[in-house]
């Protein structure tokens, strides 16, 4: 609700018209809508749904399509750390995509038109942001972090996770109970562990010992 609750309410508005307002070629009007999504695994991903009105011989129907944000979606995994910078980034977007309703389309034979206008929507915003995000850049090279949400989701799972491989890490590599112990406890005298999770984009590191 944090990140959707502005765009479902304009979704409820848009399909409960029963008519189309008079817009481009006269007999339609359009919605575009970035929405936060959640599979049943528990990971988060991103939508952009267009939504149309069309009259077709008297007749009235709501269309909807939905846009493919894979090239995107690396990008936009960095705003689900659920905080208010992040909140005010997703704002800015939604407002750069809602400027462009009038020329997306949910037909089919406008999905090339559709990709022009959202590449240069996420390229204004991504201009926009980087000039905020000073600590993203790498040089001359813009490098947003990813895998937020996956560190949260890893908090407080090392010492669970020592409990599974360190019987392994005992007989693998010869490591002493001593050793062990630090590093179950993540103090000094301990060997440097990096974790990363490879159900997220990228594999992002969620702990390092």
């Amino acid at each position: 609700e944090a990140f959707n609750e502005t765009e479902l309410r304009r979704l409820r508005e848009f399909c409960s018209r029963c008519r189309p307002r008079v817009g481009f070629n006269g007999q339609r009007s359009s919605l575009t809508t970035l929405l936060l999504n959640q599979r049943r695994d528990g990971h988060f991903f991103w939508n952009l749904i267009i939504m149309e009105h069309v009259q077709v011989r008297g007749h009235f129907f709501l269309l909807a399509s939905l846009m493919n944000l894979r090239m995107h979606q690396d990008l936009l995994s960095m705003m689900n750390t659920w905080d208010f910078r992040s909140l005010n980034y997703i704002k800015t977007l939604r407002s750069l995509i809602g400027t462009c309703d009038e020329q997306m389309s949910a037909l089919p034979s406008q999905s090339a038109a559709n990709e022009t206008s959202m590449a240069e929507c996420f390229g204004e915003w991504m201009n926009t942001i980087s000039k905020d995000l000073k600590d993203f850049w790498e040089g001359d090279h813009f490098v947003p972090p990813v895998g937020g949400r996956a560190v949260q989701e890893f908090a407080g799972t090392w010492t669970p996770l020592m409990n599974v491989v360190e019987e392994n890490m005992r007989k693998v590599h010869g490591i002493r109970e001593a050793t062990l112990s630090h590093m179950r406890e993540n103090s000094n005298g301990g060997i440097a562990c990096a974790v990363s999770d490879p159900r997220s984009p990228d594999s992002p590191l969620v702990f390092v010992s």
